[in-house]
């Protein structure tokens, strides 16, 4: 990973003061992130946490703004830690929400706003380092950020000026380019390192890394070279076929993703022992419909902070978002529509609802799975089996 220019800041060094002086005791963890509890003895310990923690959260907001961040971790040892510090960062997403939380109940809109806007900075963090699993934290961040915004911006409106913050903040955010360079990582300093442990007969090592055997992987390590041979141009057709699905938005990818899973089905089990293992631990959640799926729920998010801003000048939402887009915002298309094409919107009581076409690209008109389940549940209705990525993804405002 780039180290950055010689005498230039480190975000790291700074996220790594902030967990130090993080000060939360796993008593109070429970309570304090249960954000159906709205008791003045929930409220008044989120108060004193948060009123704790000023220091820590200074520091992440601080780090957050900082351009270069490297962990210090050592990505070409196939043994090193590489995620030790990931479990912190999401732990200050999850802080972050309960600030804009408190700030939210407060009736402080663009502070909460503000706490979000430093969470997804660390999210964007995350996305630098050359891994599928810095690529699944980031989203998990970002999942934990866009539920406090939805929170906030159900409760109150925060100003315009505020809104254009997070909402041209937000439109910076690429999805892509990173998830790429994560499996290019992962090709390189993950996949190509194991199989050097396997050319070298480290059978111990690749037990370790794999969880394999290590008895059964040094017989096969002894007699089976040509498969290993094999197994490795499986890795590398797979990984390509991966990245290139990976490269384009989920619409655009075709057939490609599944390409990627035909060339592991195809290959025999002997040939593939350990790019099938690798699949599982290397790959796992590196899926572009999620990828996508999060990217959706980003720009609703922006939309909906777009509504907001026009309803503090108008007392009102607009008929259409071609009012919103009349008045200079610059709307985000829905990466799931072919062709590219606006997200869905509706009026919705005092409220509003926006809408993606979601990975099924059918539209169900601003119905969610969690909109499904509940109406089913207040009907009684026989709920027809479907996955949750049959549904539309779904920004809804009461208010």
């Amino acid at each position: 990973m780039d180290r950055g220019k010689e005498g230039e800041r480190n975000a790291a060094d700074l996220y790594e003061q902030a967990f130090r002086v993080y000060n939360l005791g796993w008593s109070e963890r429970d309570t304090v992130c249960d954000f159906s509890d709205r008791s003045p003895e929930r409220l008044a310990l989120v108060r004193e946490v948060v009123e704790r923690n000023e220091g820590y959260y200074q520091l992440l907001d601080e780090a957050a703004r900082t351009p270069h961040c490297a962990f210090p971790v050592d990505w070409a040892n196939p043994h090193a830690d590489t995620t030790s510090h990931y479990g912190k960062l999401r732990e200050a997403a999850s802080m972050l929400e309960v600030r804009a939380d408190l700030l939210t109940v407060d009736g402080d809109y663009d502070g909460a706003l503000a706490a979000c806007a430093t969470a997804l900075r660390l999210a964007e963090h995350v996305k630098l380092e050359p891994s599928s699993r810095s690529q699944g934290v980031a989203r998990a961040i970002q999942g934990i950020t866009i539920s406090a915004l939805a929170c906030t911006l159900a409760a109150g409106s925060p100003t315009p000026e505020a809104c254009r913050r997070l909402f041209d903040q937000i439109a910076t955010i690429d999805q892509i380019e990173p998830s790429v360079r994560a499996l290019q990582g992962d090709l390189a300093l993950d996949g190509m390192a194991i199989f050097a442990l396997a050319r070298a007969g480290d059978a111990k090592a690749l037990s370790a890394s794999l969880g394999f055997d290590e008895k059964a992987i040094a017989v096969y390590l002894t007699y089976g070279r040509p498969l290993l041979i094999a197994d490795q141009i499986t890795y590398l057709r797979h990984m390509e076929k991966l990245i290139a699905a990976c490269a384009q938005p989920y619409a655009a990818a075709g057939d490609l993703p599944r390409e990627a899973e035909a060339i592991l089905e195809e290959a025999h089990s002997y040939a593939s022992l350990i790019t099938q293992k690798m699949a599982d631990v290397f790959l796992a959640g590196q899926n572009v419909a999620r990828r996508d799926g999060m990217t959706a729920r980003l720009r609703a998010t922006q939309i909906a902070l777009a509504l907001k801003a026009f309803h503090w000048h108008h007392g009102r939402y607009p008929d259409t978002l071609a009012e919103l887009e009349g008045e200079g915002w610059s709307l985000p298309k829905d990466p799931f529509a072919v062709p590219e094409a606006a997200y869905g919107y509706s009026r919705d009581g005092d409220g509003f609802v926006v809408w993606s076409l979601g990975p099924d690209l059918d539209n169900d008109f601003g119905v969610s799975h969690q909109d499904r389940l509940r109406a089913a549940s207040r009907t009684q209705e026989q709920l027809t089996v479907r996955r949750i990525t049959d549904y539309d993804i779904v920004v809804r405002c009461p208010n």
